[in-house]
């Protein structure tokens, strides 16, 4: 079975981190809505959690692009190279969800 490697993101520099670390981008999206996803199939980006946590529910496997960005740059696009000076890593997640009684 092939294997899709969806992209997601609103940030040209992000994507082109990305380009630049070999991973294969099969669909680059903007928001991830809608797409039936595989078991097996990679789903990279920053996503919210309970978007992560679905895509995990599907037999996905959620990649996170993390960074740790200082203040000043909050809000702004970052290049591959500041990217790379906010330690850009992808870190794979598996998320599951808990269903709980309600208390409060």
């Amino acid at each position: 079975m092939l294997m899709t490697t969806y992209v997601v993101s609103r940030h040209p520099g992000a994507v082109q981190w990305l380009v630049q670390q070999g991973v294969a981008l099969d669909h680059c999206l903007p928001h991830l809505h809608g797409q039936e996803l595989r078991a097996g199939d990679r789903v990279v980006g920053t996503l919210p959690l309970q978007l992560a946590c679905w895509v995990c529910e599907q037999g996905a496997e959620y990649w996170h692009l993390g960074m740790d960005i200082p203040a000043q740059w909050r809000g702004q696009e970052l290049t591959p190279a500041q990217m790379d000076a906010c330690r850009a890593r992808l870190e794979r997640f598996e998320i599951q969800r808990i269903s709980v009684p309600k208390v409060w």
